[in-house]
């Protein structure tokens, strides 16, 4: 393959077909984004299919995020969005297929992945290349599933 081509296709991926490259907010457009591939995912093969694409993709965005960084120089660029789409599908791994469900998700993990409260914030400085760029993203899946089962448990939603 070459080099154009390489840097194409890591592009593609870590921008979540370009999607990361939107003026405002591409961390929330790439999680939005992410929302009708789960729920097709869940519709035609349950949880467990979200489940298996939720670990390929996070170690594809390991490794190719880690690549397209390092080839635009720079350490975590907002345009890399895969850490939003496997963050995201993270979450909805525990969330029935209803849209309110999904929505109320969305925003929960938004907000923990833009907040970042500890130990996010430290596992993002401490790892570099594409691990540091997707793992705090999973520490926001994290605090946004208890959350949601917390609000949902309460509110009998």
């Amino acid at each position: 393959m070459n080099n154009k081509l390489k840097f194409f296709f890591y592009k593609i991926i870590s921008t979540w077909f370009n999607l990361g490259l939107v003026k405002y907010f591409p961390g929330t457009v790439g999680s939005i984004a992410s929302l009708p591939f789960a729920a097709l995912f869940v519709y035609y093969g349950g949880h467990y299919l979200l489940i298996f694409f939720t670990i390929i993709f996070f170690i594809i965005g390991v490794i190719i995020s880690n690549k397209y960084s390092k080839l635009i120089n720079k350490k975590d660029p907002s345009e890399i969005v895969i850490d939003e789409v496997v963050g995201q599908w993270f979450v909805l791994i525990f969330v029935p297929l209803d849209f309110s469900l999904y929505l109320l998700a969305l925003i929960i993990f938004r907000f923990f992945d833009i907040l970042k409260p500890w130990p996010i914030k430290v596992l993002e400085k401490k790892y570099d290349g594409g691990f540091g760029i997707m793992i705090d993203d999973i520490f926001a899946a994290i605090y946004s599933v208890i959350i949601f089962f917390l609000i949902t448990n309460i509110f009998s939603l």
